[in-house]
């Protein structure tokens, strides 16, 4: 899910449509942007998501979202953390995640104006 190539995809085992998988980066890090695309050569799948973070000994649910598609970017306010879990919650048939990124984008971003004649 990490390997920038089109044809790659993670699935759970056959006829699962929930499922989750744990992004363990190599230490804690600041992010406020989920990207998730899914294998779009087999349609697209998943209904619904959740973005989850641990607190203690259990998982805080930070975002949530519908159908991801060829490409979904989801922001949620900012976290600092080394795991991220994705619940795919319901699916129409297995899902197949292509890929998956973590971003920190600003708090605000900057209107982009056209210059005047």
């Amino acid at each position: 899910m990490v390997d920038n190539k089109a044809g790659t995809y993670w699935t759970g085992k056959k006829g699962s449509k929930a499922v989750a998988f744990i992004v363990e980066l190599k230490k804690p890090s600041l992010f406020n942007c989920l990207s998730i695309a899914e294998n779009f050569r087999n349609g697209q799948r998943v209904e619904s998501f959740l973005v989850e973070i641990p607190e203690g000994k259990s998982w805080t649910v930070v975002a949530s979202g519908t159908t991801i598609g060829y490409k979904r970017l989801l922001r949620f306010p900012s976290v600092h953390t080394n795991r991220v879990r994705i619940r795919l919650t319901a699916a129409r048939d297995n899902p197949e995640i292509s890929e998956i990124g973590l971003y920190a984008l600003p708090d605000r971003l900057i209107p982009v104006t056209s210059p005047k004649n």
